[in-house]
């Protein structure tokens, strides 16, 4: 599923992949941030996607210079192809996403995307797939403007915990910044956090970038190796050490705790992601705009469902089918 509009992107007009080149209804972005790509509501895209070559795929479900009047909630992308969602620029808020075995990446941005996300749920698949969250700017020119800055909070994501599958978690790079708030991440094979680029490290320092209230628990191949150690060739974000940031400067981050999640979290037909322990975030981390409608303001605490709720809200319209 594609849906296009003329919101802004850091590079004029682009063109959707997967259509053929000069199609001029590939064309997206422009100068409108209230640009209305239409309503998805209480939507299941299944089985989508297809990777037509290297670096040009069609998704589950791509968002190209959407902006705030449209309208994505309770979405679920299960078993693309290639990747869940992935977000070409412009101001799209999305609210209550769950992308379920993506192929590829399950949640990707790109092109200057600056919108909003409140309760995402990612689940991998021990067969298939690569990094949970894959954020870039612009890979040719990461300084572009606008930059990718989305705020995203109240998020669970679930690794399949398989030695078969290198998978991360999050993955920044290419200038992206980002605001990351009160996420529970457990499960994944590689690593936890991965930020990519000098520029991309320089988004800490210029608060273009942050992360707060996070829960890592069993990652890495040792269940204990939430970063991995960057030197000489493989340092490829110019000596940043995320190992120190996320251990003492990051605010709120809870390493090496007992598994949030029960073991139906990694169940791939009926899963239940509702926490076992009630780890609440820190209040100060909590920082939706005043009076701003989007947010549930009163979701201050780990992950994308709250601690002894009955019926979450996937209950009813979610489905894992294998086939």
């Amino acid at each position: 599923m594609v849906l296009l509009g003329n919101a802004p992107i850091n590079r004029g007009q682009a063109s959707v992949e997967g259509v053929s080149h000069g199609d001029r209804r590939a064309a997206f972005g422009g100068d409108d941030p209230t640009s209305n790509c239409g309503v998805l509501e209480y939507v299941r895209i299944e089985f989508a996607g297809y990777p037509i070559g290297a670096g040009n795929e069609l998704n589950g479900l791509t968002l190209g210079g959407c902006g705030g009047g449209t309208l994505v909630r309770y979405v679920q992308v299960h078993r693309s192809h290639d990747d869940g969602i992935e977000i070409f620029g412009g101001t799209v808020d999305l609210k209550y996403v769950f992308v379920s075995h993506a192929g590829d990446d399950s949640f990707d941005w790109d092109m200057g995307w600056t919108g909003r996300s409140q309760f995402v749920i990612i689940q991998q698949h021990p067969d298939m797939g690569d990094t949970g969250f894959e954020g870039d700017n612009w890979p040719q020119r990461p300084s572009a403007r606008p930059i990718s800055k989305p705020r995203i909070y109240n998020v669970t994501m679930v690794g399949s915990r398989s030695p078969n599958r290198a998978q991360r978690a999050i993955v920044v790079r290419h200038g992206s910044g980002g605001e990351f708030r009160n996420f529970v991440i457990t499960g994944f094979s590689l690593e936890s956090i991965d930020l990519r680029g000098e520029l991309t490290a320089q988004r800490i320092a210029s608060e273009m970038l942050s992360f707060g209230s996070i829960v890592m628990s069993k990652i890495g191949p040792d269940g204990a190796s939430y970063f991995r150690h960057e030197s000489g060739i493989n340092d490829d974000d110019g000596g940043f050490d995320e190992r120190r940031y996320f251990s003492e400067i990051a605010p709120d981050i809870l390493l090496e705790v007992p598994d949030p999640l029960g073991p139906d979290a990694f169940d791939l037909t009926e899963p239940d992601f509702k926490p076992v322990a009630a780890y609440i975030g820190a209040g100060s981390q909590w920082s939706p705009p005043v009076n701003d409608e989007f947010w549930d303001e009163d979701a201050s605490y780990y992950g994308a469902v709250r601690y002894g709720a009955g019926a979450s809200w996937l209950h009813g319209w979610t489905a894992c089918p294998e086939s």
